[in-house]
């Protein structure tokens, strides 16, 4: 039997919920913080990847999110791609800097 969940979240306070649909176990919590505005949405998916695993004998897992969630997730990757980016930049310049240097 395929085990079905459903997380809601906020990226603006990190709080999320889960509700499993199958058993109705429900839980709340907050997404790890980064920086002083920024969440990870990570933990409240593997806390369901868990809940299934221990809770229901690893039955197939079926997750819906919320259209809040839904946005926090292309809005925590759109930042962390920024940032990236922005770091594999900052080393490309530091590798300029360092073979200019070395001349």
């Amino acid at each position: 039997m395929t085990v079905e969940l459903l997380i809601d979240g906020s990226s603006h306070t990190g709080n999320y919920s889960a509700t499993c649909k199958s058993c109705g176990d429900c839980w709340t919590g907050q997404g790890e913080r980064l920086g002083l505005v920024n969440f990870c949405p990570a933990p409240v998916i593997a806390e369901c990847v868990v809940h299934v695993k221990m809770g229901h004998g690893g039955d197939p897992l079926a997750v819906t999110f919320s259209e809040r969630f839904r946005l926090w997730l292309i809005s925590y990757w759109e930042h962390e791609n920024a940032r990236v980016r922005d770091d594999q930049a900052w080393r490309r310049r530091m590798a300029i800097i360092q073979q200019a240097r070395a001349k």
